[in-house]
C-alpha cells in the first residue's frame, strides 16, 4: 500500500494538464447529490468507494443509489476483495443519484425519544462518523510536515484545506499544530470548524490567538461560527463559503435541514416548506442568484466558493411541558408580548432587531 506522498508545490496545481472536472468539490459531509464520475481518474474512483463505504453502514448500497446509469452497459453491483476494498471499475463514467441516512445511526426512531431534538449531539455525532480523527500514530508525522513547510505560505494554506475537509480534530492538537505564531492564525482560520467538543472547544481554539489584534482578525471571519446556535438555527444567514468557518455553518445547517425533514416524515408533520419539498431553507440564493424551485436542497451541495444566503426555520418546539433543554421554559403570553412591543419601540435598525 502507499506508504509516502509527497505533495510539495501542490498549491501551484498542473493547470490545464490537470484534466479536472467542473465538479472535483467533494464534500464529505454533504454527500447527497447527482453525481457523475469518469472512472479512469483515480479521484473518482476513489470519491465512489467512499460513497459505497458510508452507505454500506446504515441503509444499504441498494437504497442509497438511484437512477444509475452506465456508459459501458450493464452495471454490476460493487464487491468486495478479500482485504475489504470495493471494487469498482477503471473505465467508463458513471451517473448517479446518492441518498445517504439522513443521522449518523440512521432515520428517527420511536426509542429516540426527545433526543432526536438535541441538534447539537446530533451535529457532533455527525461530524465524528463523517470526518476522520488523526490516529496518534499518525499525529507526529502531521506535524513534522507542516513544520516543514515553515515560510511557505501558499503550501500551508493549501494543506490546512485539504484538512479542513476531512479530519476532525482535538484541540491539544490543535494547539500543536499552532505552536508557530506565524502558522497559529491559519490554524484557527482553517480549522476552527473541525475541532470536536462543540462551543467550549472553539472557545480554546480562540484563545490560541497570539495577540488582542489577531483574536479581533480571527473573530470577525468566524464570527458566524461561534455565533452559530444548533439548538436553535432560525435565523437569516450570508455566508461566504470561501472561508472555512462559514463553510463549516453551511454544512450544519444542510444536515440539520435532511435530519428535520426525516423528523418531519417520521411525525407526518404538514409540508409547510417555501417550494413544496419540505425543506427547512428558504430564499436560497447562491452567487447572488435565487435558487430556482425544482433544485432539491437536501440533496443540493454548492462548490465552496461565492455568498450563499438563506434562511433557516426549524420545527422544533418547546415540548407540552413547556420544559425544554437544559431546564429552559417557554415563555407566557405576557412575557411574549412584552418583547414584542419593546422591539417595535426600539430606535436601532430593523436588521439588528432580528
Amino acid at each position: 500500500g502507499l506508504v509516502r506522498l509527497e505533495v510539495d508545490d501542490a498549491s501551484q496545481g498542473l493547470g490545464e494538464q490537470s484534466g479536472a472536472l467542473d465538479d472535483d468539490c467533494f464534500d464529505p459531509v454533504l454527500t447527497a447529490g447527482r453525481y457523475s464520475l469518469d472512472l479512469q481518474r483515480p479521484f473518482c474512483r476513489a470519491c465512489l468507494r467512499l460513497l459505497l463505504k458510508k452507505a454500506e453502514v446504515f441503509i444499504g448500497v441498494k437504497n442509497s443509489f438511484s437512477e444509475l446509469q452506465y456508459d459501458r452497459g450493464y452495471w454490476a453491483p460493487p464487491k468486495k476483495d478479500e482485504t475489504g476494498r470495493w471494487i469498482v471499475p477503471s473505465e467508463g463514467i458513471v451517473t448517479f443519484n446518492y441518498i445517504p441516512a439522513p443521522g449518523p445511526f440512521g432515520p428517527p426512531t420511536e426509542d429516540m425519544g426527545a433526543s432526536v431534538w438535541d441538534f447539537e449531539s446530533f451535529l457532533e455525532d455527525h461530524m465524528a462518523f463523517l470526518r476522520r480523527p488523526v490516529h496518534d500514530s499518525k499525529v507526529v508525522a502531521l506535524l513534522s510536515r507542516i513544520d516543514a513547510l515553515r515560510g511557505r505560505q501558499d503550501d500551508q494554506h493549501t494543506h490546512l484545506a485539504a484538512l479542513a475537509r476531512d479530519f476532525i480534530f482535538k484541540f491539544g492538537e490543535l494547539r500543536a499544530l499552532a505552536r508557530d505564531r506565524e502558522l497559529a492564525m491559519m490554524v484557527v482560520n482553517w480549522l476552527l470548524g473541525c475541532v470536536a467538543g462543540g462551543q467550549s472547544q472553539r472557545y480554546l481554539t480562540m484563545l490560541l490567538a497570539t495577540s488582542h489584534r489577531s483574536f479581533v482578525r480571527h473573530y470577525d471571519r468566524c464570527k458566524h461560527l461561534l455565533g452559530f446556535n444548533a439548538q436553535c438555527p432560525t435565523g437569516r444567514y450570508r455566508l461566504d463559503l470561501t472561508v472555512a468557518a462559514d463553510h463549516a455553518v453551511a454544512e450544519k445547517l444542510f444536515l440539520l435541514d435532511r435530519w428535520e425533514v426525516a423528523i418531519d416524515l417520521f411525525l407526518k408533520r404538514a409540508d409547510c416548506s417555501q417550494w413544496g419539498l419540505r425543506t427547512h431553507l428558504r430564499n436560497v440564493r447562491y452567487q447572488h442568484k435565487l435558487v430556482p424551485p425544482q433544485v432539491r436542497l437536501t440533496e443540493w451541495r454548492p462548490a465552496p466558493t461565492d455568498i450563499l444566503e438563506l434562511d433557516y426555520v426549524t420545527g422544533k418546539r418547546p415540548s407540552n411541558s413547556a420544559v425544554v433543554v437544559d431546564g429552559a421554559s417557554a415563555l407566557d403570553d405576557e412575557t411574549f408580548f412584552s418583547f414584542l412591543e419593546a422591539l417595535k419601540s426600539s430606535k436601532v435598525e430593523v436588521s439588528a432587531t432580528l
